[in-house]
């Protein structure tokens, strides 16, 4: 059960606390259509820590033991839920609103998270917020099981456009002021979070070469070899909106991740995706920061009325991401907040494989 703490002054003001539309750093992508803007969808739910001082809004001078929490819970924030009546977020308790409202006097900091629960709608639990250490700790998240897409999800989008699997991690800090101290709002301040992804967008894009002699080319199978998909996230303020941020993965054991299945067609034979010379949208997985692994394609070579059977596999040191010849610079992490795109040709006797690395933004969404 959430419960918010007693102020010292012993009261409370009229106003309601919710927050405006959160900014977001770079877009959340993993939801049903397209997202456009910097706004945050209404949809996502936010897990709010609030922490109280008597000084006014403005930054802090004092000490932490003048700080005292106001909106905290025993393994989580409090939820935070869309209000259309309000344009804006604000405390949920389950099964309705329930409303938190402002301190008479003094002012508030903010930390938090989204989602506040995982897809299948349980809450992501032991998250916290260190207020003398003025860290934010995320312990044992899972990126939920991926659902590989298939031929029909690839060929029918608008039709099979299928709800997203997996949750996008994203959290924010307490505003700060010149000298690194938090910075308060109160209650006649719109208070607007800044979203940051704590997790790392994959992309694949595949496609056939350009070659006389290939009457198409069918892929079967993408696997994503030794995905992590448990760790702990931590993320200290530094003086930016993003913080300082770590990841220790906490798996037993990594697994193969299937991120693309062809399936089987009507006669029970494996079926494959024809493919085009321009490079296509085959899947966009999260996943938590680290180390990268092998991947492994199979597909099918059409050339002259015969089919020849292909699977490759591609380690990071076969990935360069810099286009200076005379520079190497293997992909061989995931960095938290990055877009990873691999854009794959496949022909007679090989596969290629050119990276793009980014800022996961607005600007690069499909």
């Amino acid at each position: 059960m959430i419960i918010p703490s007693c102020v010292k002054t012993g009261s409370m003001h009229h106003d309601e606390i919710t927050l405006t539309y959160p900014l977001v750093s770079n877009t959340t992508k993993l939801y049903p259509g397209p997202i456009t803007g910097m706004l945050y969808p209404d949809e996502e739910t936010l897990g709010i820590f609030a922490y109280h001082s008597e000084e006014p809004s403005g930054e802090w001078t004092g000490s932490s033991d003048d700080i005292s929490a106001f909106i905290a819970g025993a393994t989580a924030g409090a939820e935070f839920k869309y209000k259309k009546e309000y344009a804006a977020w604000a405390g949920w308790g389950g099964s309705d609103y329930t409303p938190y409202f402002w301190p008479s006097r003094g002012s508030l900091i903010f930390a938090g998270y989204s989602p506040y629960r995982y897809v299948n709608g349980t809450p992501i639990p032991d998250v916290s917020f260190d207020v003398e250490n003025k860290e934010l700790s995320i312990e044992g998240f899972q990126t939920e099981t991926y659902s590989p897409m298939s031929k029909n999800d690839i060929e029918n989008p608008d039709v099979n456009y299928r709800n997203k699997t997996q949750s996008d991690l994203s959290y924010f800090l307490p505003d700060f002021g010149i000298n690194g101290n938090y910075s308060g709002v109160n209650h006649l301040d719109k208070y607007r979070p800044v979203m940051n992804h704590a997790l790392s967008l994959v992309v694949f894009k595949v496609y056939a070469a350009n070659e006389s002699d290939i009457d198409y080319i069918d892929l079967n199978n993408i696997t994503l070899h030794s995905v992590y998909h448990t760790g702990d996230f931590k993320v200290r303020m530094n003086g930016t909106s993003a913080g300082q941020t770590h990841w220790d993965l906490t798996d037993e054991s990594p697994v193969d991740m299937n991120v693309f299945d062809a399936g089987l067609d009507e006669g029970g034979k494996p079926d494959g995706l024809r493919l085009d010379t321009d490079p296509r949208t085959i899947a966009e997985i999260l996943i938590i920061p680290g180390v990268t692994h092998d991947i492994t394609i199979k597909y099918r070579l059409h050339v002259n009325g015969k089919i020849v059977t292909e699977s490759k596999t591609i380690s990071p040191t076969d990935i360069d991401t810099d286009p200076d010849p005379d520079v190497v610079d293997y992909l061989d992490e995931w960095e938290i907040g990055k877009r990873y795109v691999y854009n794959i040709c496949l022909g007679v006797d090989f596969m290629s494989v050119v990276p793009s690395v980014s800022a996961w933004s607005e600007n690069v969404i499909n």
